[in-house]
């Protein structure tokens, strides 16, 4: 699909129009002699947007998306007749998408959520109960944090270093309703509780994971998991044999467009 090149080539955001058939992508520095080869024979149109332009054009464009069972919605649709119809056998989630701190539309926030719907489905019920600490390293818009609230976790702490995604998590958190989440704005290395972990979700730039491993091992319980996500290919190989070289084992994983993504344990030999 050309929305899955176009992640490849760096869009920070992708919108559809199926009835006019266009999409509309947003880039930071886009490669334009790159984008057009790419497209072919499809007509490409560029302009350049001031932030708050591209920010309100995005926001008209966005209608939300549905993964798995959540319905990633614009908060404008909260309380009205316009959800979707079938939001009513989903879990509804609404964000503000007017930054680039996460929509749900990206591959690596998709990917991470249908990885935390593998544990809930292994879970079911239950999960409240045995999984209830969850750490969001990189929150960006708490889109994940929301999303484990809504699951049923009540003790969720949503970490980042950016005041702006900081700013922009907690005003989602508000339209959410959260209750159970604690907003960090500092380095993960800084963390330091005296509680462990049972999930760990880190949606991050592939070179910071490598940077934090010894975070994920000291603050995941022995029987948590580490959901990583936001792995472009080159970097998924290398990646998964530092974690394994350093404890833990990979468990499941999952690609969408040119992002990877897995879900670790540590390896039980390790724990004696």
């Amino acid at each position: 699909m050309f929305e899955e090149i176009l992640w490849g080539l760096g869009a920070s955001s992708i919108s559809i129009d199926t009835e006019n058939k266009t999409i509309t992508a947003v880039f930071d520095n886009p490669d334009h002699d790159k984008i057009i080869k790419t497209a072919g024979k499809t007509p490409v149109s560029a302009e350049v947007l001031e932030e708050d332009d591209w920010k309100n054009l995005w926001f008209e464009k966005y209608s939300g998306v549905k993964i798995e069972n959540f319905h990633i919605l614009p908060f404008t649709l909260k309380n009205t007749d316009s959800v979707p119809d079938d939001t009513e056998n989903g879990i509804p989630v609404y964000l503000d998408p007017r930054e680039s701190f996460g929509s749900g539309e990206h591959p690596s926030t998709i990917l991470a959520i249908r990885l935390f719907h593998s544990i809930l489905k292994k879970y079911g019920s239950e999960f409240s109960k045995s999984k209830n600490k969850i750490l969001d390293i990189g929150t960006g818009s708490g889109i994940l944090s929301i999303i484990a609230e809504k699951s049923g976790a009540d003790s969720i702490y949503a970490v980042d270093t950016d005041e702006n995604a900081c700013r922009k998590a907690e005003y989602n958190f508000q339209i959410n309703n959260c209750r159970n989440i604690r907003l960090l704005n500092i380095e993960i290395q800084n963390f330091i509780p005296d509680f462990k972990f049972d999930i760990i979700f880190s949606n991050i730039l592939c070179e910071l994971h490598e940077k934090i491993i010894h975070q994920y091992l000291t603050l995941l319980s022995d029987t948590g998991y580490l959901i990583i996500s936001g792995i472009t290919g080159k970097w998924s190989s290398h990646l998964f044999d530092l974690l394994s070289e350093n404890g833990f084992s990979l468990i499941e994983s999952a690609s969408e467009a040119e992002w990877q993504g897995g879900i670790f344990i540590k390896n039980r030999q390790n724990l004696s």
